[in-house]
């Protein structure tokens, strides 16, 4: 037997089409966020509803500075990669960073760095 048409079959959970719709527009978008980095890459399975694309960048950007910061005081600077993924699995953001250790550039007992 199916719904008449005005009801919406939603996992079998029958409920009138208009609040099925309601509740659609108030769901959260999903995103994934995928970490690449010198031990290898991370698929995220499971992602985070987030409020909307300004607050996935946010998150990106949060978690890379963190995951920065944690590299740092360890002594170890790898490279690192942050991919968006939207609820499509498209990537809609990414963010990179290098941090280039100098310590070949340091001057020697020799090297006169005058002006």
């Amino acid at each position: 037997m199916s719904p008449p048409d005005n009801i919406v079959d939603s996992a079998r959970c029958y409920c009138p089409a208009k609040h099925f719709a309601d509740w659609q527009r108030n769901v959260m978008p999903r995103y994934f966020f995928d970490i690449e980095d010198a031990e290898g890459a991370s698929t995220d399975d499971t992602g985070l509803e987030m409020a909307g694309f300004e607050d996935a960048v946010a998150e990106a950007r949060r978690s890379a500075a963190e995951i920065a910061k944690e590299s740092i005081q360890s002594g170890s600077t790898p490279p690192l990669t942050i991919r968006v993924r939207g609820e499509g699995h498209n990537v809609v953001f990414t963010i990179s960073w290098v941090l280039a250790n100098e310590a070949d550039a340091r001057p020697g007992p020799h090297d006169d760095h005058r002006p």
